[in-house]
């Protein structure tokens, strides 16, 4: 959070590049890009103990896997 803070990072509306080796942020320039037909995945999860559920979309299940235990309530899902 200092960081954000002092203004040395920022959120952005977008991507970035990460190379996991150097474990740096990577120009557009030194990416090659390629599209790739992808699925989209629909997780159900339950609210509280009621029946109502949350749906979350997502192009990567597998980091999914681990989250099947968030704390929604009626009130953190909008509902």
């Amino acid at each position: 959070m200092r960081l954000y803070r002092d203004g040395l990072i920022y959120r952005g509306d977008y991507i970035i590049n990460w190379c996991p080796r150097c474990q740096t942020a990577l120009s557009d320039l030194e990416v090659e890009h390629a599209q790739e037909q992808g699925h989209w995945y629909y997780i159900k999860y339950p609210v509280e103990a009621g029946t109502e559920h949350l749906v979350v979309a997502t192009t990567r299940p597998e980091t999914m896997l681990e989250t099947r235990r968030w704390p929604f309530t009626r009130k953190t899902a909008g509902i």
